[in-house]
C-alpha cells in the first residue's frame, strides 16, 4: 500500500503508544515584503499551515515598509495554526513589526532582530564519511 500523507508511522517500543511526528517548515523571504511578493509569502504561509506543525518565517533578509499590512497578511494563517495547537514563529523582525503583531493580538511568536533563536549560529562541520 502506498504511503499516504495522513499515515503516522508507529514509532512505539514495547507496546508504548505511537509517538506523533512533527513537521517544521521554514520560509526565508529576501526583498521588500510588499505587493505581489507579500501576497505570495502570505499564500505560502497559508498553504504550509495546513500541513506543518510549525511555520517559521525568518525575515532577516526582508525589508518591511508597512508593518500593519504584513500583520493583516499573516493573521489568518497564524489563527489557523493556533486554533489546532500549532505555531507561527516569526524571526528577525524589526521592532515596528513586533509591536504591530502584539498590538493586533496575532497568535504568533515574534522575535525581534536582536534575538537569535540559537539554531542560526554556525555549527561545527561534521567530518566527512570515509569510504569503506
Amino acid at each position: 500500500m502506498p504511503h499516504q500523507p495522513t499515515d503516522v508511522p508507529d514509532r512505539s517500543l514495547d507496546g508504548d503508544p505511537p509517538s506523533r511526528v512533527w513537521l517544521t517548515a521554514v520560509l526565508r523571504p529576501a526583498g521588500t515584503l510588499a505587493g505581489a511578493f507579500a501576497d505570495a509569502i502570505a499564500q505560502s504561509i497559508d498553504e504550509l499551515s495546513t500541513t506543518a506543525d510549525m511555520v517559521v518565517v525568518d525575515l532577516e533578509a526582508a525589508q518591511i515598509p508597512d508593518a500593519e499590512a504584513v500583520v493583516d497578511l499573516i493573521r489568518p494563517s497564524a489563527a489557523r495554526l493556533a486554533s489546532v495547537g500549532k505555531c507561527l514563529l516569526l524571526l528577525h523582525l524589526p521592532e515596528a513589526l513586533v509591536d504591530a503583531v502584539q498590538v493586533a493580538g496575532v497568535p504568533a511568536a515574534a522575535l525581534p532582530s536582536d534575538v537569535d533563536p540559537g539554531w542560526t549560529l554556525p555549527r561545527p562541520r561534521r567530518p566527512a564519511l570515509s569510504p569503506r
